[in-house]
């Protein structure tokens, strides 16, 4: 038995200052604190193992879904200059935010837009990307029950501040999957869905080694992603 439960959920591994990665129970999570940043990743579509290589980056993760013109997000996706949605979606809850224009300000955090004060802290950062939500503050489960069933990308917030990136190429309800992270150790307070089915894709320097997660055989190409630097 102790066998098992060691199996399912391993401890965390230092990839390097503020980038750790661990297994749970089928997830391939990326937990991320200062002094690790963010980016984002916008432009000509290559896979997230392109963009990490090419970027210099120590992890490179989906940032939302896209519209069938191959680039644009579904939600408001914006980091300094470069504004790839300008409208913000009236069904989209979650906002990452990161770059902070002023000292003293977390590097990165995700805000619930129906809470008190996110329109303000929103306004305090360089960048923002606005995805579904699947977790509320202070650790509620939003999605809609639902049968259907997909590989997942999807990024949380925990207690201490920490983004938590998780990846799962085995197809999951969100509930399921939801209910899992919330019953975890992970302490998650918010999360929100950045994309998933075939578009799920994570990369990993680890060491010297890269370790590339896929929804399938065959990478997508991918117009927008997150990058830890």
């Amino acid at each position: 038995m102790l066998a098992l439960v060691l199996a399912a959920a391993s401890s965390w591994v230092v990839v390097s200052d503020g980038v750790e990665r661990r297994t749970l129970d089928g997830l391939q999570l990326v937990r991320v604190s200062a002094p690790a940043t963010l980016d984002l990743g916008s432009g000509e579509r290559r896979t997230a193992a392109a963009w990490a290589r090419e970027q210099g980056a120590r992890v490179a993760f989906n940032a939302s879904m896209f519209q069938t013109d191959l680039r644009t997000s579904t939600g408001h996706l914006h980091c300094g200059k470069r504004v790839n949605q300008a409208a913000w979606s009236r069904d989209y809850q979650s906002v990452l935010v990161f770059r902070p224009l002023a000292a003293g300000l977390p590097a990165f955090t995700l805000v619930d837009l129906d809470q008190s004060g996110a329109k303000e802290t929103i306004a305090k950062y360089d960048c923002a990307v606005q995805n579904l939500r699947l977790i509320k503050a202070p650790g509620e489960s939003v999605w809609q029950s639902a049968p259907r069933r997909w590989s997942e990308a999807a990024l949380a917030l925990d207690r201490q501040g920490r983004l938590v990136f998780v990846f799962s190429q085995r197809p999951v309800t969100m509930p399921d999957l939801i209910e899992r992270l919330l019953k975890s150790d992970l302490e998650l307070v918010r999360a929100m869905h950045l994309d998933g089915g075939p578009e799920a894709s994570l990369s990993l320097r680890s060491g010297g080694a890269w370790l590339d997660f896929t929804a399938t055989d065959e990478p997508v190409a991918l117009p927008n992603v997150l990058l830890v630097k």
